[in-house]
């Protein structure tokens, strides 16, 4: 396995069977050991953003998720809620006639078999005091506490966060708590995005079933829902591709990878994703939502992505709508 120093960041590439190993050297890096004295909570939240079982790729690895809660329990007892929420598209009418559907009950069965397909709900029936959090149907904490503590943080940017944002955090967030975002290195189908590495994992965040809404706003949805996470939380960012990942039409129809060994983790999630990014033979200055946030939720330096190894990295094959716009005058052709 190997090590590498990024800027704030550390990268693992791990062999087949070393993805363990990696995994406690890169929660050793993150160093929130001391942090866990003095914290009600830990707050996890990882990529479930289907039904397909995580093999496929396009979930987060539940290996990484029950080492991380192994990991956790060396040091803390404290109450771990894995956090997610429910979308319309995964009942059964929007499945099979693409219809949105608002149908609760559906929606819950579908939250619940992404749990299993997942892997999680294994790791909750076996862990003393963890649960899942399902932000759709938490209670939700008031909208002017929301604002303020967001422009305590950032000031009047605030001001910009979409108003019915400050009305979808759970009272669970107004904790003295950490959270840690554990996301998939993936493809991504969309102009904005093109690739989903650690902060478009707090997409999830979105308590409101049907997120296509924000679709046609990525980047400044993307933007405040880490604004959110940052807010409350002193936050941790990992994000993995060491057993299985997906490339091409990401984020769920592409085609699986398998042991990349490939993991970043860090305090920065800007630097984080630009090493993914890097990483998968990407230019970050393509990443619409990375530069965008680039100096509220994160910053980082060019020259340091230089210094990443050719053996560190994969090509990934993206949507083939995206291919040709995303790597025309790349550094990376």
């Amino acid at each position: 396995m190997k090590i590498l120093r990024i800027g704030d960041s550390l990268i693992a590439k791990a062999g087949k069977n070393e993805a363990k190993k990696a995994c406690f050297q890169l929660f050793e890096f993150l160093n929130f050991k001391n942090k866990l004295k003095n914290i009600d909570k830990i707050f996890i939240k990882p990529n479930i953003v289907s039904m397909q079982h995580y093999t496929i790729g396009s979930i987060t690895d539940p290996l990484a998720v029950d080492e991380l809660i192994k990991y956790i329990r060396k040091f803390s007892n404290k109450e771990i809620l894995i956090v997610e929420s429910e979308t319309i598209w995964k009942t059964r009418k929007r499945i099979e006639k693409d219809e949105p559907d608002y149908n609760k009950n559906e929606q819950l069965i579908g939250f619940n078999l992404s749990l299993k397909s997942s892997g999680i709900r294994d790791i909750v029936k076996k862990n003393k005091n963890v649960k899942v959090l399902n932000i759709t149907r938490a209670k939700k904490l008031d909208s002017n506490r929301v604002k303020n503590k967001i422009a305590k943080k950032f000031g009047k940017k605030a001001n910009e966060v979409f108003s019915e944002f400050f009305k979808m955090v759970p009272v669970e967030f107004d904790s003295k708590a950490i959270f840690i975002s554990l996301s998939k290195i993936k493809s991504h189908c969309f102009e904005d995005t093109k690739v989903t590495n650690c902060m478009k994992n707090q997409y999830g965040l979105i308590a409101y079933p049907d997120k296509t809404v924000y679709h046609h706003k990525l980047s400044e949805t993307i933007q405040y829902v880490n604004m959110i996470a940052q807010s409350f939380f002193d936050c941790y960012y990992i994000t993995e591709a060491l057993r299985y990942t997906m490339e091409g039409g990401g984020p769920t129809r592409g085609d699986t990878l398998k042991n990349l060994g490939i993991a970043v983790v860090g305090r920065n999630p800007v630097e984080i994703d630009a090493i993914a990014a890097t990483l998968m033979e990407v230019n970050p200055l393509k990443l619409d939502y990375l530069q965008s946030s680039r100096g509220l939720l994160g910053n980082y330096n060019k020259k340091i992505l230089e210094k990443i190894p050719k053996s560190f990295k994969y090509r990934f094959r993206l949507h083939p709508m995206i291919e040709k716009i995303t790597r025309e005058n790349s550094v990376y052709q």
